[in-house]
């Protein structure tokens, strides 16, 4: 939440998803009318897989333990991960409208 800007002059707004092996996150443009994102509008896409096989650290065993060394490879855009991220795309717009 944006503390010190009013929520109508807000540019953009980002949304994540986080499950088991992904952090999801879009960043949308912001309608400052209607205070919701405007998701045919994305400015950006970020995309981490998130499980043990994906780090050579240990992690002391615990996955979210090393949340950070996971996020160094965008994979958004990785035509590999295509249909991961449309899933997780309908995921969290499907979150995201719930809340309103």
């Amino acid at each position: 939440m944006c503390e010190f800007v009013e929520r109508s002059k807000i540019p953009y707004m980002g949304y994540s998803l986080r499950v088991d092996t992904w952090r999801y996150t879009e960043w949308a443009a912001w309608n400052g009318t209607s205070l919701r994102p405007i998701w045919s509008s994305l400015v950006g896409v970020e995309m981490y897989k998130h499980d043990a096989s994906n780090t050579s650290l240990s992690c002391n065993m615990h996955v979210n333990a090393c949340f950070d060394h996971f996020e160094n490879k965008n994979l958004a855009n990785n035509p590999t991960y295509a249909t991961e991220a449309a899933a997780l795309s309908a995921k969290l717009h499907a979150v995201v409208a719930s809340q309103y």
